[in-house]
């Protein structure tokens, strides 16, 4: 009964600024079913490779069915969050986002992303190091005794390490870039949102948008600063790579 009357715009609204309804995990977070929508995400890449070894289910049907399915599960939770957060930003309740509740949602979800992606990159690389040190190791007992081991290691560390930087480094400019030209990166992701052209945002268009692994979602991260078109086709092709192997 909580959760359906939760749902419905007006309750939900007074029971997100009720701290006893809520709890603690949603008190002074101006923007909680964003925290929800990128927790999932969080899980969801976790569970795509548990063993720092994306290539683990590849072969693997089963794994592959069984991850699909968690998938599935999250980007249901996801779109769910997404549409509550749409609600939570509609402050007038006209069941659209104007452009002023957008800019507003448009900047909590950008605070979000940014500190999901730093955490994601760390992430990646560390499970990225941990399995070049495995493969280094046993290139090393194949190849060449003690010395040659650690040489391969610390390379595969050095690597780790600069691509983790580099990636920081990339992050970190683009969320300069998106403070420095707020209004007209808000502008470009409504322009991209906002399919019908008639000024206002609706809830479907804004969950399409910004569920990931999308062209449109390419296309607003595109807007808002923090992807490029190179990135965009490598991560299109990444996802057509996974459509085909759950079709296997």
């Amino acid at each position: 009964l909580f959760r359906s009357l939760s749902s419905t715009p007006h309750l939900h609204r007074a029971l997100t600024d009720c701290p006893v309804a809520m709890g603690n995990a949603h008190c002074c977070d101006a923007s909680p079913y964003l925290t929800d929508y990128f927790r999932e995400m969080q899980t969801m890449l976790e569970d795509a490779a548990p063993d720092g070894n994306p290539f683990e289910y590849l072969g693997d049907p089963r794994k592959m069915r069984q991850l699909k399915e968690k998938a599935d599960k999250h980007k249901e939770a996801m779109e769910e969050a997404l549409r509550l957060s749409f609600q939570h930003h509609d402050a007038d309740e006209d069941g659209t986002l104007d452009e002023d509740e957008s800019e507003i949602f448009f900047e909590h979800f950008v605070e979000k992303f940014a500190k999901f992606q730093s955490k994601a990159i760390s992430m990646q690389m560390d499970k990225a190091a941990a399995l070049s040190k495995q493969t280094a190791q046993m290139m090393g007992g194949l190849f060449g005794g003690a010395d040659m081991q650690k040489q391969i290691i610390q390379q595969a560390k050095d690597a780790a390490a600069e691509m983790k930087a580099e990636a920081e480094g990339k992050l970190k400019q683009r969320f300069k870039d998106y403070k420095a030209n707020k209004e007209a990166k808000h502008q470009a992701a409504f322009d991209v949102i906002d399919l019908n052209q008639d000024g206002r945002l609706e809830e479907d268009e804004v969950v399409k948008c910004f569920m990931p692994d999308t062209e449109e979602n390419h296309r607003l991260l595109i807007a808002l600063g923090f992807l490029d078109a190179q990135e965009a086709q490598i991560a299109g092709q990444l996802r057509q790579a996974g459509q085909d192997c759950n079709q296997m």
